[in-house]
């Protein structure tokens, strides 16, 4: 599962909000992205998406942050981290049963006898 955390922590930010609030209007600043929280209703733009960190951040009412699962919990999308990172998963076509690769090197005859504790000859 924490695979899978990772690789839906990723999933650019940007694309998160636009996909789970599309009617947000979002602004140039700088290098981030201004607009109205989509968590509570404002008058003045409070929310804030850092796309070179990948989060985002509420100024105003929320006065809270953080990555794509924690906007969908805030959100109330999710109840909970394990089904926020299931469900942008699914929208954002990950495989949330792949298990990650395991890096394995070859062992010399050597080295697999040391490991078992037996005799290089035996082999």
């Amino acid at each position: 599962m924490n695979d899978l955390f990772s690789r839906v922590k990723e999933i650019p930010i940007e694309s998160v909000v636009r996909e789970y609030y599309p009617s947000l209007e979002l602004q140039r600043a700088g290098h981030d992205l201004v607009g109205s929280c989509p968590i509570h209703p404002e008058n003045t733009p409070s929310f804030r998406i850092s796309p070179e960190k990948n989060r985002w951040h509420c100024f105003g009412a929320c006065a809270r942050g953080g990555t794509v699962i924690d906007l969908l919990l805030m959100g109330e999308i999710a109840s909970q981290p394990k089904d926020a990172a299931n469900e942008l998963a699914r929208k954002f076509g990950i495989d949330a049963d792949q298990k990650p690769k395991r890096k394995t090197k070859a062992l010399t005859i050597s080295e697999y006898a040391q490991f078992c504790g037996l005799p290089e000859t035996f082999l």
